[in-house]
């Protein structure tokens, strides 16, 4: 059996973690951030972002924003 942590869903993905889920390139993500097509949450003013696993799962189901 899976440990409850183990078994629980991201709450937010890194840039770098969302381009390896999607098999993108890091920069796209962040192009996708910059230009409002994917919504993410600042985390410094030097550019460190998370984007929520709600965002995440809205995009995979095609949904617009």
């Amino acid at each position: 059996m899976a440990n409850e942590a183990t078994a629980r869903k991201p709450r937010f993905y890194s840039p770098q973690q969302l381009a390896a889920r999607w098999g993108r390139e890091r920069r796209t993500i962040i192009r996708a951030i910059a230009s409002g097509k994917l919504r993410a949450v600042r985390l410094s003013n030097r550019g460190a972002f998370m984007i929520p696993a709600s965002e995440v799962e809205r995009v995979e189901r095609g949904e617009q924003q």
